[in-house]
């Protein structure tokens, strides 16, 4: 026991290490993740979640984040590494799956290898931290219920149902999907049906406790309306597809199609050749986990897929494997050893020339290409000689990055401003916010460089630019932003704003510096 405690410390730190030292040079995301982090900002300075902050999940992946950059700082590269911990949390519980299912510890390296070919820190996992935070919990639920099917342990089911709760308060519906899981695996078992409570009361303690704040600061009616009530509007959204097929087709987005016909297939053999419960407990959990693809199977939503899929390719073959020969059994090894080697090789790969060590206000410690920082200090130092106050708002999705990169305060609610993230109301709270002189100025991405335009009408929410377009005066601001203002601030600012457009340019040939993504 102690060795193999001592030999999971040694692996986390190493995985660590790696992962950490990749995600250094992760493109920055000017959506989600500058968006994540932007709330925690917002968090740390004193806003009350759901009341003076739009938050679309439960709130600990908030929480959480917000500890280590109370202790560090607001930087990205803090959030990452808090990603990075949850990746190898995944990986060491990956591990411990496996060795409940009886799978020889001898597969390790070919887990790793897999979960960083098509699992990779750097490309899945840097964005908000909410999917990888509830897949970590989600895996515990797993494997305490694995542990409760071999041991007859009450414990093992408290914890599942901790577990639950701990996932229900990182992401709503990947938490119920887990309590599903563990309550179906209970069930199937057939035994006491009383010790439904062991798992039922600690769901609850914890989500309470998790929630507890919320509702003591004020933010429930928010939680209700952002974290509950508001879903029809994204579920009714025309880019919300089930059945979206991701654009770029790679390894990962390929395993990901493949991967319910795959699982089905082992999990049938599986099932024939042993009789043993966990092959139940399994195929209930990988149910789970391609149900939580639901409603948007992005790349993002996956995250909880894949751990599953490895285990039960690897628990599949673990069941065949003695049948085929022993030159079989070797050639499969090689080819899967090399084949991994060879897909974690394209993933860790990048071009790193010409990048330098970012400094810009909470960006310290990435690294980006050199014209990337010079533009962006650039705007920064432009936008302070306008004298912009604190009263403006970005209806931009990348309005997290802006309000961190000038460091300015959001007046309203909504650091993710398209239509169904602005709750029941939003747009009518951000109008009255302007006629009331809250908002003095609504900064809009300029149709030259951003794809604003071109999002999906019913994620751009139309109510509130017809309001800008009629109500208020518009201005280029270069070819970065266009400034919608009150007719006050219009006159006061109409020499401030040529003396800057200048200095605001973003010309063609730099377009390629940051990617949208």
């Amino acid at each position: 026991m102690r060795k193999t405690t001592y030999l999971n410390i040694l692996i986390g730190i190493a995985i660590f290490c790696v992962g950490f030292y990749l995600c250094r040079f992760q493109e920055i995301n000017l959506d989600d993740e500058t968006w994540f982090l932007q709330v925690v900002n917002r968090f740390l300075s004193g806003d009350v979640l759901y009341r003076d902050i739009f938050l679309g999940v439960t709130p600990l992946s908030v929480y959480i984040t917000s500890f280590f950059c109370w202790l560090f700082g607001v930087e990205l590269l803090v959030a990452r590494g808090v990603l990075v911990l949850y990746y190898v949390c995944t990986i060491l519980l990956t591990r411990a799956i496996l060795q409940e299912l009886e799978i020889p510890q001898r597969y390790s390296l070919l887990l790793i290898l897999a979960f960083f070919v098509f699992m990779h820190p750097q490309h899945t996992w840097a964005f908000s931290g909410y999917n990888s935070l509830a897949c970590v919990f989600f895996l515990a639920c797993f494997l305490m219920m694995l542990k409760w099917t071999n041991r007859k342990s009450l414990s093992s089911l408290i914890f599942a149902g901790v577990f639950a709760g701990l996932c229900f308060g990182s992401k709503q519906n990947l938490g119920l999907i887990a309590l599903f899981g563990v309550l179906a695996s209970f069930f199937v078992s057939r035994r006491n049906k009383k010790e439904a409570f062991a798992i039922l009361l600690p769901f609850l303690l914890v989500g309470i406790g998790i929630l507890l704040p919320i509702f003591l600061q004020g933010g429930f009616d928010g939680f209700l309306e952002y974290a509950w009530l508001n879903k029809k509007k994204y579920l009714t959204s025309e880019h919300c597809n089930y059945f979206l097929i991701p654009p770029h087709w790679d390894s990962y987005s390929a395993l990901i199609f493949a991967a319910p016909f795959l699982c089905t297939g082992i999990i049938f053999l599986a099932l024939l050749r042993s009789q043993k419960r966990n092959s139940i407990i399994l195929a209930i959990f990988l149910i789970c986990s391609f149900l939580g693809l639901y409603p948007r199977p992005d790349n993002v939503q996956k995250l909880t897929c894949i751990p599953l899929i490895l285990i039960t390719i690897l628990y599949g073959y673990n069941q065949i494997q003695s049948a085929l020969r022993l030159q079989v059994r070797d050639f499969l090894h090689t080819t899967m050893i090399i084949w991994l080697f060879l897909g974690m090789g394209m993933r860790i790969y990048a071009k790193k020339e010409h990048l330098i060590l970012c400094n810009l206000p909470h960006f310290k410690g990435v690294f980006i290409t050199h014209e990337a920082h010079d533009h962006w200090w650039s705007v920064k130092d432009s936008l302070a000689k306008m004298e912009i106050d604190k009263n403006c708002f970005f209806l931009s999705t990348h309005g997290g990055f802006y309000y961190l990169l000038f460091e300015l305060k959001n007046p309203t609610l909504f650091d993710y401003p398209i239509y169904p993230t602005l709750g029941l109301h939003g747009e009518d709270k951000v109008i009255d916010q302007i006629k009331t002189g809250e908002i003095h100025y609504v900064f809009t991405d300029h149709p030259s460089w951003t794809n604003w335009l071109e999002q999906k009408k019913d994620r751009r929410p139309l109510q509130l630019e017809t309001y800008l377009k009629q109500e208020m005066a518009a201005e280029d601001l270069g070819t970065i932003f266009q400034i919608y203002q009150t007719a006050d601030s219009a006159n006061l600012q109409k020499k401030l704003l040529q003396k800057s457009r200048v200095e605001l340019e973003y010309t063609p040939s730099k377009k390629r510096i940051l990617r949208v993504t």
